[in-house]
């Protein structure tokens, strides 16, 4: 089955979003010398619509946009804004298995020139709560699916024109859905690391790469020479973790671990000055937790391993990052 999506479940996707990240703020009246706290979706009131459904409609203003009381109502009028969500295009994975694809939609405020800013600002908020978390969606056609939802900054189109909602500006931002039915999330699996076994970190991981080798030797068939199978005799784990080295975490821990091998001198603090450096211990161990899954589905892994390999690799254009690599300890 292929998932559809049309300019509704898109609009009602992004309407969702709105409206579940609300928060107050304070108005001040400069005149009255007042402060009052609003909900900050009541102070912006967006309205949002798509084009089959801008017919006119008195009885039915939550799915038609409310012109004739917005021309007939200024005081209404000038306390709106609206919203029109439109698909802009599509492009699905060319496969007859594969249910994945990514919408780019694009999303046209018209707003009182004065909530510009509350606008640009609730919009940028949107994009960091949804940003890289999966979300689970349900078209009107009742498919579900889990989708990785992003919205673009906000973007002035014109300047500033009088209208009948009063001095209005119109503005636009960007809006995709990349989804895949049945597929698994960077957030499916909680990966933990620590240094004793004891005390366990989060990390965040820009990649992580697992791999299972196992050993084995030729085992002919019976009677059958020219087929030549494997049999395994043991099995080993390897892992390479890569992550940005930010300050005060696990991953600065192994920054310090990484730069205090081979080295001739290091910086003591106490005595303000370099002594001559320790001898390191080969045997570094790390812990790796891996959870998935809650209640009776939970399932949680445990493994020691043995620092391998370590490698920093930083640059005049980009933020610093290191790969370890583990594999599985003897011990």
């Amino acid at each position: 089955m292929t998932t559809t999506f049309v300019n509704r479940d898109v609009r009602n996707i992004f309407e969702n979003m709105f409206k579940n990240n609300d928060e107050d703020i304070i108005i001040e009246d400069a005149d009255e010398k007042t402060s009052t706290t609003v909900s900050l979706l009541e102070y912006l009131n967006v309205k949002f619509y798509s084009w089959r459904n801008r017919v006119i409609d008195d009885e039915d203003t939550h799915t038609q946009l409310p012109y004739k009381k917005w021309v007939e109502s200024i005081e209404e009028g000038m306390n709106s804004a609206y919203g029109l969500v439109e698909i802009m295009d599509e492009t699905t994975q060319i496969s007859p298995d594969l249910d994945n694809g990514v919408i780019d939609a694009k999303v046209t405020f018209m707003i009182n020139a004065d909530k510009i800013e509350q606008l640009e600002y609730y919009i940028a908020k949107l994009r960091g709560a949804y940003k890289g978390k999966p979300q689970e969606l349900v078209s009107q056609y009742g498919t579900k699916l889990t989708a990785l939802l992003y919205v673009g900054a906000l973007i002035p189109s014109d300047e500033p024109t009088e209208t009948q909602i009063g001095d209005t500006i119109i503005c636009e931002c960007g809006f995709s859905i990349s989804y895949m039915l049945g597929a698994q999330t960077y957030t499916d699996e909680k990966l933990q690391i620590s240094l004793d076994g004891i005390n366990y970190y989060d990390i965040i991981l820009s990649k992580d790469t697992h791999q299972l080798i196992f050993q084995g030797q030729a085992n002919p068939k019976a009677n059958r020479a020219d087929c030549v199978g494997d049999i395994n005799t043991s099995a080993s784990r390897v892992q390479t973790l890569t992550f940005f080295i930010l300050n005060d975490t696990i991953a600065s821990d192994l920054d310090d671990i990484f730069m205090s091998y081979c080295a001739q001198e290091v910086w003591d603090v106490q005595q303000g000055g370099y002594v001559d450096a320790e001898v390191q211990n080969l045997q570094r161990y790390l812990y790796v937790k891996v959870e998935k899954g809650t209640g009776s589905n939970k399932k949680g892994y445990i493994y020691k391993d043995i620092i391998n390999n370590m490698e920093k690799v930083r640059q005049n254009t980009d933020f610093t990052i290191m790969s370890v690599t583990l594999k599985t300890s003897s011990k």
